[in-house]
């Protein structure tokens, strides 16, 4: 819950700061961000996304979660969501 709580509220801020600067990719980006610095804070130890998109593991090392965490919301984003950076 607490997840679906930062995500939607990225989104919230996003249209109160006026996001015509930004593509639906972006924004999307930025909250599906948000939701994994969440987790990431809350002690999750999976994040899947739809689509069994695995955004956040734990039990990453530090290597794999610069290497994993980008290609995994991007892939989520352009393959799942059909949204184009």
């Amino acid at each position: 819950m607490g997840e679906a709580m930062a995500h939607t509220g990225t989104h919230i801020a996003d249209l109160r700061e006026s996001p015509m600067g930004r593509n639906l990719f972006q924004l999307e980006g930025r909250a599906w961000g948000v939701t994994v610095m969440h987790a990431i804070s809350s002690k999750e130890k999976i994040l899947t996304l739809p689509g069994g998109y695995v955004a956040w593991n734990s039990k990453w090392t530090d290597v794999d979660q610069q290497k994993q965490l980008p290609g995994s919301l991007s892939g989520y984003l352009t393959r799942w969501a059909a949204l184009s950076p």
